[in-house]
């Protein structure tokens, strides 16, 4: 119940981070994304001809969990996606963002 809750959670998250993202980052050229990201870890060519520049990290996060009174508290590795589609005109176009718990 908990996984679910969690993955419910990061759904949300994850849908805000990208609306946010991509009302930023919408026409920008792709020289000013790597001006504030720096370079991506890694590229790959989109079906329109342009590039998608995916970012990865990993964070870990402390979770407590409560269960017949006693509370435990484990670390949980995550890793988030950052991936800007640009155009073959340098423009980014869209922008996804993904939460995945490593496990």
């Amino acid at each position: 119940m908990n996984k679910i809750y969690l993955l419910f959670v990061l759904l949300c998250l994850s849908c805000n981070v990208r609306k946010s993202l991509l009302k930023t980052w919408q026409g920008q050229t792709k020289q000013s994304l790597i001006l504030a990201e720096g370079p991506p870890s890694w590229k790959a060519p989109d079906e329109n001809g342009g590039e998608i520049y995916i970012y990865e990290a990993n964070t870990k996060r402390e979770e407590s969990r409560t269960t017949d009174g006693k509370t435990s508290t484990r670390w949980v590795l995550y890793r988030s996606k950052k991936m800007y589609f640009i155009n073959p005109s340098n423009q980014i176009y869209n922008v996804l963002f993904k939460i995945e718990p490593l496990e």
